[in-house]
């Protein structure tokens, strides 16, 4: 699964080279991830801000969008209270750091 596009990133730390960005960004695609739906793209990257995880893992759910996130390693309760139990934090394709 190769994500096609890079939905919290910057001119200088993009990992895909369609991205989003969180404000003006003259190279970006889009501005403002959480206002496009995820699942028009094959396969999104996640590398968001600890504190906007949970709408992330919600995000995905709701737009039925296939995503590579990246987190750290914590404990799950901590990260994701309040997300449904069956994210696959298993998958090849859940990756933590």
């Amino acid at each position: 699964m190769t994500p096609s596009i890079d939905l919290f990133a910057s001119r200088l730390n993009h990992k895909v080279d369609i991205y989003c960005a969180w404000n003006l960004d003259p190279l970006a695609t889009y501005i403002d991830a959480f206002s496009l739906n995820w699942k028009i793209f094959d396969c999104v990257y996640i590398f968001c801000p600890f504190s906007l995880l949970s709408r992330c893992i919600r995000k995905i759910q709701n737009d039925q969008a296939q995503a590579v996130v990246i987190s750290a390693n914590l404990d799950e309760s901590a990260v994701v209270p309040d997300v449904d139990t069956d994210v696959d934090r298993q998958s090849p394709y859940f990756y933590h750091t």
